[in-house]
């Protein structure tokens, strides 16, 4: 793979992970609030960010197993881009008061998919990477991870008046998918397996 598109690959991934649950434990928490829910309700919103902590747990199996033939992170990479492209789609099809049970379900089930994409995306970069290309690596994975941020709470809370529910949970399942789309390009070279 050319360095450029490895770069681009990884960068998008690094973004793209933090898009959903950004907007959930900021902007929907914010929503919320404004909806006048309760505060237990928005409690249990900022449980989501407790997945990633407990992605050490299910981090080996990753490691250890591959997914299909596509390349043993690819695979991962697929699923885990292509499932929180659909929760975050299914998301925007409901209503936040009246199915928010529904709606916690999928961010959580968004949150879980985004540590496990993180596994796989550091498992990628640390193999295609040189130890000289690290620092950058980690610097793209930081300044992602920032712009995730960015996006997914700040941009999207800002876009919501104009956008809505729908606009802004569908926005963020088609940015989420422009790394999917990069990794159908991707073709992950075979690594050795101890």
């Amino acid at each position: 793979m050319h360095p450029q598109r490895a770069w681009r690959l990884l960068a998008s991934l690094y973004s793209t992970q933090f898009l959903g649950l950004m907007f959930f434990v900021v902007a929907m928490a914010a929503i919320l609030r404004d909806r006048g829910a309760s505060l237990d309700t928005i409690g249990l919103v900022y449980l989501l960010g407790m997945v990633w902590p407990l992605k050490a747990l299910w981090a080996p199996l990753i490691d250890r197993y591959a997914i299909g033939r596509q390349g043993h992170y690819r695979g991962w990479l697929l699923f885990t881009q292509g499932g929180m492209v659909l929760c975050l789609a299914l998301i925007g099809l409901l209503d936040l008061q009246a199915d928010f049970a529904l709606i916690y379900l999928l961010c959580l089930a968004t949150s879980l998919l985004s540590a496990t994409q993180d596994i796989a995306v550091d498992g990628l970069a640390c193999r295609l990477l040189t130890a000289a290309d690290r620092g950058f690596g980690n610097g793209l994975q930081i300044g992602g991870g920032l712009v995730g941020n960015l996006v997914g709470g700040g941009a999207m809370l800002m876009l919501y008046p104009t956008f809505g529910w729908t606009g802004c949970c569908l926005t963020l399942a088609a940015l989420t998918a422009l790394s999917w789309l990069q990794l159908l390009r991707y073709r992950e070279p075979a690594w050795p397996r101890p």
